[in-house]
């Protein structure tokens, strides 16, 4: 990621929009795969995906690129 796209990323998301955007991505899924529009094997996949996406994409915006 560019350093303009991480800045970016960093000035949108703050914690407390972190925190809103963890818990709605897993209550979705979650009531996705109660509604059966996602089997359990999709929420499996998606939360995977997602926790991974979500986790890497803000650990990159919030540490500066010499750090690691």
């Amino acid at each position: 990621m560019t350093e303009t796209a991480n800045k970016g990323l960093k000035a949108f998301f703050t914690p407390q929009r972190r925190k809103y955007t963890y818990r709605v991505v897993t209550a979705g899924l979650a009531v996705a795969g109660f509604y059966g529009l996602l089997g359990p094997d999709e929420v499996t996949a998606w939360t995977a995906f997602l926790a991974v996406a979500l986790v890497t994409g803000m650990a990159d915006a919030n540490t500066r690129p010499d750090e690691g």
